[in-house]
């Protein structure tokens, strides 16, 4: 859906903390480990192999370029 526009009432706040991480396959606990070492706290499993953490901005960018995170966004 590229190019789709995001209300402001329904888009994520600039102090946001959740987010959604997305692996590139289906998810090994050595993800998870490495995810909580970069300083995230999993909270729920969503399907298509992704998790909703809470974390903050260094975390965020940390996590992002781990070689098994598909995609990163706020929640």
């Amino acid at each position: 859906m590229s190019g789709t526009v995001v209300t402001r009432e329904l888009s994520a706040r600039s102090d946001n903390q959740v987010y959604i991480v997305q692996f590139q396959t289906q998810v090994i606990s050595e993800y998870l480990d490495a995810l909580t070492d970069a300083g995230a706290t999993l909270s729920y499993y969503l399907a298509n192999n992704a998790y909703i953490v809470e974390m903050d901005r260094v975390s965020e960018q940390t996590i992002a370029t781990m070689p098994f995170v598909r995609w990163v966004g706020p929640y």
